[in-house]
């Protein structure tokens, strides 16, 4: 892909809403810089190789690396939108399915130990907009919720599905689901305690996960993902977003395998974690390695594209900025 075809694809985003006007400014301010950098220095007699001009070469693929990191965004769009219309169409589960419609007197219901719980959007209901979807940690089997918006409760054994249309959701979840399921297009995800395997998705909104205990995977398009891991966390986190940022606190001795990458962006690592990352990207930050001393099968993978990383410990003030490590795009 070239410089021109990039820049459509940054429009485009901008247009769609994926990105904001920053976000575009940034990616076409580094695209044009790395564009600038590909015609080779006019002269004569051939060019001494330097550490100065070992760096210019390198530079000069800037352009058509950031170029063909945007041409990855579209599948990236579509594989995200399938993913979440996946579970659309325009008919429910039915009896033929082995589902059965629940009707929660009061909105409340039982899930039974080791039961999964899906929240997706309605079906035939895919490009409308949803509200937002807040889940806090409960216990025993009792399930409770509200919602402003249309719902139907389907039911298979051990797997649950809450389909809903517009509206804001509220939800307590009982420590008897062994995982979590939430898509959503357009609006807010918020969780709280959950300690559960969790994925969580949206398209067009944000993501906010506190005291996450299990296995987490967090993707959003156009929305920003902020995650605190609970004290004692030993999981595996995934967290990427879209035209947004990231930001991770985790406990104070916490140990796991890190990665963390992003285009157009900064990644800052607090000054009081203990880290052995090394760079692996460019021009883009990659870093890799591990954070804590010591073994963990514990693993966090963190990517973004014109946005910003950040990874503090709980304790740190998220305004302690001056007490980050900074590693920018060059």
């Amino acid at each position: 892909m070239n410089g021109n075809e990039g820049r459509k694809e940054i429009l485009q985003m901008l247009k769609d809403g994926i990105i904001t006007v920053d976000d575009a400014e940034r990616l076409l301010k580094a695209l044009s810089e790395g564009d600038k950098k590909e015609s080779p220095a006019s002269g004569a007699g051939k060019k001494q190789k330097t550490v100065f001009s070992t760096i210019e070469d390198a530079v000069a693929g800037i352009g058509p690396m950031i170029a063909d990191g945007i041409s990855e965004i579209g599948p990236a769009i579509r594989d995200a939108l399938g993913d979440i219309g996946s579970d659309t169409g325009f008919t429910e589960e039915s009896e033929a399915d082995g589902y059965r419609q629940i009707n929660p007197e009061n909105g409340i219901f039982e899930i039974p130990e080791g039961s999964r719980l899906r929240i997706l959007p309605r079906k035939g209901h895919l490009q409308e907009k949803g509200g937002a979807v807040d889940i806090k940690a409960g216990s025993g089997t009792e399930c409770s919720f509200t919602s402003t918006g249309d719902f139907v409760l389907l039911q298979r054994e051990k797997e649950f599905i809450l389909r809903r249309r517009g509206g804001d959701l509220n939800l307590t979840l009982p420590d008897s689901v062994r995982e979590l399921v939430v898509k959503s297009m357009g609006g807010e995800i918020r969780t709280r305690g959950i300690i559960c395997q969790s994925e969580l998705k949206t398209m067009g909104g944000s993501i906010r996960a506190i005291e996450t205990g299990g296995n987490l995977v967090a993707k959003t398009m156009g929305g920003g993902l902020e995650i605190l891991l609970s004290k004692g966390w030993n999981g595996e986190l995934k967290a990427m977003t879209m035209g947004g940022n990231v930001l991770l606190s985790v406990p104070v001795g916490i140990q796991t395998g890190f990665s963390a990458s992003t285009m157009a962006g900064e990644i800052r690592i607090g000054e009081s974690i203990n880290s052995d990352l090394q760079c692996k990207g460019f021009p883009f930050p990659r870093f890799t390695g591990t954070i804590g001393k010591g073994q963990s099968g514990s693993s966090i993978f963190l990517k973004t594209m014109a946005g910003n990383v950040t990874v503090k410990e709980s304790e740190e003030k998220s305004g302690n900025t001056g007490e980050e490590k900074s590693h920018e795009q060059g």
